[in-house]
């Protein structure tokens, strides 16, 4: 399992490995719906997936997996079992979490 790092600031990229496989990652706050999405990039930055709803408790990216996205599952989770909804301030205080979990790690889980 991995946990992704997430900024606090309305917009940023990280570069990360997902089962072994480089991807880069774009994060955004959305001001007028007042969400965070997710924009899957590979490591030659081309356009994988854009614009993933940040939900809590929701696994993120199964439905695309035809897309080239990483074979693990994507959550954001609240460790602490708080389920209110995300808000902006939520990476600055870090109370949510990014996992990935691997593909070899999915039936462990």
């Amino acid at each position: 399992m991995i946990t992704i790092p997430l900024f606090d600031f309305p917009a940023f990229k990280i570069e990360i490995e997902l089962d072994n496989i480089p991807y880069i990652l774009s994060f955004q706050w959305n001001t007028m719906g007042e969400f965070w999405s997710l924009t899957f990039y590979d490591n030659n930055n081309i356009l994988l997936l854009s614009g993933i709803k940040l939900v809590l408790n929701y696994e993120l990216i199964s439905d695309y997996h035809d897309l080239n996205l990483p074979s693990g599952e994507l959550y954001i989770i609240d460790p602490t079992g708080n389920d209110s909804p995300i808000v902006y301030d939520d990476f600055l205080n870090s109370r949510l979490e990014l996992i990935y979990v691997e593909e070899s790690e999915r039936d462990s889980v």
